[in-house]
């Protein structure tokens, strides 16, 4: 992850032109607040979710080995206010990002804190269609009872989805595994949860988010089995 570059150091003392940038707290939270709204109208026009819109940017940035925060990176974040046609300057990237950041080390917006500002304006994120741990691990022995499968099988069923990501880790993609057990017990999950993610993710600085350790998850899931 990039550390404080171009945009954030040149927002806090000069403007495209040099000069010095001067904004109250007031019209800094205005300015902030401008663009919020132009996000949360696009959500409510489009029936997004903000998890939907930023879903391919979304990261879980670990922080240290006990702490990590959903985080989209703020280049991308920008890039998404271009899709949807609002025009920004330095300025506005300063005053958002104040708003929304984790802290001033990564230039990174704090996923939860946009969530956060979007249930003001009536957008609430679905919890009903996100798998967590135990969720997870619940459908996979469902589907063994349902379909009479064994965890082995299961294991074939999506061997043609794990990649070898170097010589002592294997991935899934999460839309495979989630494809998987839609079709078998039909449900429409979409995502699994920030929880899961952290257990038996791909840490962030090494792959996306879409990715879990096969091992892992094996290994995990097996230990879930054994304590039923």
């Amino acid at each position: 992850m990039e550390k404080k570059s171009f945009i954030i150091d040149k927002s806090k003392s000069r403007d495209e032109e040099g000069n010095l940038i001067e904004i109250t707290t007031e019209q800094l939270s205005q300015k902030a607040e401008l663009i919020i709204i132009k996000i949360a109208d696009h959500l409510f026009s489009q029936k997004l979710t903000v998890r939907r819109l930023f879903k391919s940017i979304i990261f879980s940035h670990q922080v240290n080995s006990e702490e990590f925060y959903e985080a989209i990176p703020l280049k991308n974040f920008l890039d998404v206010l271009k899709q949807i046609n609002f025009k920004y300057d330095l300025t506005d990237v300063y005053c958002i990002f104040t708003k929304l950041k984790y802290n001033d080390e990564y230039e990174t917006i704090d996923l939860n804190k946009l969530i956060d500002e979007m249930e003001n304006y009536g957008i609430f994120e679905k919890t009903d269609n996100i798998l967590g741990t135990n969720e997870l691990f619940n459908k996979i022995y469902d589907l063994t009872e349902k379909t009479k499968f064994t965890f082995e099988e299961i294991e074939q069923q999506i061997s043609s989805h794990i990649t070898i990501k170097d010589q002592d880790t294997h991935v899934i993609k999460i839309d495979n595994l989630l494809n998987l057990i839609n079709s078998k017990l039909n449900n429409s999950y979409t995502e699994i949860s920030k929880e899961c993610m952290s257990k038996i993710g791909i840490s962030a600085e090494n792959s996306s988010q879409e990715m879990i350790s096969f091992e892992k998850f094996r290994s995990d899931y097996i230990n879930y089995v054994n304590k039923k």
